[in-house]
């Protein structure tokens, strides 16, 4: 379904609208908001706040904290504003998937065992056997008897161009945005890239490393061996990630780090 009216949205999840009804034609997450779309709140934040207010042709799923008036544009408050999300994504804007790659390809080897799905690939890229990209990843929201509901996935994987996947190693679909790998990065074997997450140029990412989704990577990163990498933390340019570091906040650009929870050296 390629457009919905709001009101058919809060009548599909039982609840009630706030503001003027209009056509929602797409989804989007809550900080790269798109004219028309969906998009859900949870932990109240000023931040937040002000972006959807300064939209005017938007739903908004959010938790009662924004109750009272704060949000001016069309929404719907709920106790679990990304299960509603989740259920309003799937029956509404289900996801298309690509069976396989689209791309340049000039100079790209893909080997044989890699598994490749809605993805977008550059030139002269190397992914070795194992690899499976593209893939739907592990996003759940749960109700109130702890059952989870699958958040739908429509973004693509793209590629840039000389970037090397190794053996084993996932790198999963956006769900609402792109999956973005930039130029000349370099991916060790058995490493796992969640969705969302961007990568800049020249990155290189070792063994067993696992990013969590909606990660910033900034560009001549390195990190090394069995890093781990909490949801939404941007990495800074050139920043270096010791082996087994966990990080769990910003990480400045042309710092050390290293640790658990990981701090600059």
């Amino acid at each position: 379904m390629d457009h919905v009216r709001i009101s058919d949205i809060a009548k599909f999840l039982g609840r009630e609208y706030f503001g003027n009804d209009g056509e929602i034609t797409d989804v989007c997450p809550v900080n790269d908001i798109k004219s028309q779309a969906m998009t859900f709140v949870r932990k109240y934040s000023t931040v937040y706040l002000n972006d959807v207010n300064s939209h005017g042709s938007i739903l908004v799923i959010a938790s009662p904290t924004y109750g009272n008036g704060q949000i001016k544009p069309a929404h719907i408050l709920s106790d679990n504003p990304k299960l509603d999300f989740a259920r309003a994504f799937a029956r509404f804007f289900p996801p298309d998937d690509v069976h396989g790659a689209i791309g340049k390809f000039t100079g790209t080897i893909i080997e044989e065992g890699a598994v490749v799905h809605n993805a977008v690939i550059g030139k002269n890229c190397y992914i070795k056997s194992g690899a499976v990209i593209g893939q739907k990843g592990f996003s759940f929201a749960t109700d109130e008897n702890g059952v989870p509901f699958p958040m739908p996935h429509r973004g693509k994987v793209i590629i840039g161009d000389n970037v090397e996947i190794g053996a084993c190693t996932t790198v999963v679909r956006g769900v609402m945005s792109d999956t973005i790998i930039g130029d000349n990065v370099k991916i060790d074997d058995h490493v796992h890239v969640a969705h969302n997450v961007t990568i800049g140029e020249n990155t290189m990412i070792t063994a067993c490393t696992e990013i969590s989704g909606s990660v910033k990577i900034g560009k001549n990163v390195w990190i090394g061996p069995n890093c781990s990498i909490l949801n939404q933390v941007e990495i800074g340019d050139g920043a270096y990630l010791c082996i087994a570091s966990v990080v769990g906040k910003r990480v400045k650009p042309n710092t050390k780090v290293y640790g658990f929870p990981a701090r600059e050296v």
